[in-house]
C-alpha cells in the first residue's frame, strides 16, 4: 500500500464481477461492472441504517486534498458479521477498492478495504439461510409466531440494471400487468430520485418484507392482536384477529389496516385504507387509494422456513393482481433500533 496516500484512481473494467446476491439498490447508483480503488486516510465512519458510510481524504499528485465517501450495507447487517462503529479508525491510511457511483462524484461502494499492515476487511450482501424443523410443541395454527430473517438475497437478475433513464423498463416483470394509469406513473417514477427509501421512508409494506439485509422480524400473538415488527424502519403494525371486516371511516395510511384470520396452518393477512404511494420502489410499480393486499404465511413441515406470498389489487393501476413470495428462516437475532439515516450528499 503506498503510504503517501496519493490517489491512485484505477478503472477495472469487468474486474471484479457483482456477488449474486448482491443488494439490489446497488445497481441503481452504482456500476458494478466498473470497479476502482482509492487510497487516502479514514476522516470519518458512519455506522448506521440503512446504508453505513465511511469519509476518506485522498490527496492527488498536485497536493489537492479530496474527501471521498464509501458505501456499505447497513450497520444491522455489518452487525451479525462481527463489526462494530470501531471498524475504521479516523487517520487510519487505507485502500478502498469498490464499484464506481453512476452519477455521484468522488463516491465509491465498498467491496474490501486494505489496511496499511497488509490486513484487509469486507463484508457478505447475506447468504442463504437454513431453516429449522418447527417442533412438536409449536401450536397448530402459531408455528408462524417468532423471529424471521429472509432466507436468501434476491439476486441482480430480480430486479431492473439500474442504467440511465427510467430503470422500471427494464426486466420488469409487472409491467405488462399494468392498466394505462398504472403504465404511466411508472413511467413517470425515477427510480434514483423518488424512491421514498433516500430520504429514510418507508415506501410500503412490501418493502419491510422485501428487505434484503436479513434484519429479523418478530411475529407475535396476544389475543386477537397479533403484532409484526420489523427492524427495517422501526416499522411495527398491530393486526386484528378474528375481525370480520375493516371498520367504516378508516383513516388511510402508508401500512393501511390490516385483519386476519388463520385457515389450518396458515395465517391470512387482509390489508386495505392506504394512501396512495410506491408499492415496490425499485421496480416502480406505484398504487391508488384502491389498493388491497393480502398476505398468506405458512411454514414448511420439512425445512421449517416461513413462505410470506402476497396478491395486490388495484383497479386503477392493476389490469389484473401482482404477486410474488419470499422465503424466512428462523433467527435468534434480536431486533435493534433501526434510526435511519439520509445518505450524505459531498458538495
Amino acid at each position: 500500500m503506498n503510504s503517501s496516500n496519493k490517489m491512485v484512481f484505477l478503472p477495472l473494467m469487468l474486474a471484479l464481477v457483482a456477488p449474486a446476491n448482491a443488494h439490489h439498490s446497488i445497481n441503481f447508483h452504482f456500476n458494478p461492472d466498473i470497479t476502482i480503488s482509492i487510497e487516502g486516510v479514514v476522516q470519518e465512519f458512519k455506522y448506521q441504517n440503512p446504508h453505513s458510510e465511511l469519509f476518506i481524504d485522498v490527496l492527488d499528485e498536485n497536493g489537492v486534498t479530496t474527501t471521498w465517501r464509501t458505501e456499505m450495507t447497513a450497520s444491522s447487517t455489518l452487525n451479525q458479521q462481527g463489526w462494530t462503529a470501531e471498524h475504521f479508525l479516523p487517520g487510519q491510511e487505507i485502500k478502498i477498492t469498490g464499484y464506481e457511483a453512476r452519477r455521484d462524484q468522488n463516491t465509491i461502494y465498498l467491496r474490501n478495504a486494505e489496511f496499511v499492515d497488509g490486513t484487509s476487511t469486507s463484508f457478505t450482501f447475506g447468504q442463504v439461510v437454513n431453516g429449522e424443523v418447527v417442533g412438536d410443541e409449536v401450536e397448530v395454527g402459531l408455528n408462524v409466531l417468532g423471529n424471521w430473517v429472509r432466507a436468501n438475497a434476491p439476486t441482480t437478475e430480480d430486479f431492473p440494471d439500474g442504467g440511465p433513464g427510467s430503470a422500471t423498463m427494464n426486466n420488469n416483470p409487472h409491467l405488462s400487468k399494468l392498466t394505462e394509469v398504472g403504465l404511466a406513473a411508472s413511467e413517470n417514477y425515477n427510480v434514483v430520485t423518488d424512491d421514498p427509501n433516500l430520504n429514510c421512508e418507508l415506501p410500503s409494506i412490501l418493502r419491510a418484507w422485501r428487505q434484503p439485509d436479513f434484519s429479523p422480524t418478530n411475529i407475535s400473538q396476544n389475543g386477537d392482536l397479533i403484532t409484526i415488527q420489523h427492524e427495517i424502519y422501526d416499522l411495527k403494525r398491530v393486526i386484528y384477529l378474528n375481525q370480520a371486516a375493516h371498520p367504516a371511516g378508516l383513516t388511510p395510511s402508508r401500512v393501511g389496516h390490516s385483519i386476519a384470520r388463520y385457515e389450518g396452518n396458515e395465517l391470512i393477512i387482509e390489508t386495505t385504507g392506504f394512501i396512495p404511494g410506491v408499492l415496490i420502489p425499485h421496480e416502480g410499480i406505484l398504487h391508488s387509494e384502491e389498493l388491497r393486499l393480502t398476505e398468506r404465511f405458512s411454514v414448511d413441515e420439512q425445512t421449517g422456513l416461513l413462505t410470506m406470498s402476497w396478491i395486490a389489487t388495484d383497479p386503477i393501476h392493476y389490469r389484473e393482481p401482482l404477486s410474488s413470495s419470499f422465503s424466512f428462516a428462523r433467527s435468534e437475532n434480536p431486533i435493534s433500533e433501526y434510526d435511519c439515516q439520509v445518505a450524505t450528499k459531498l458538495e
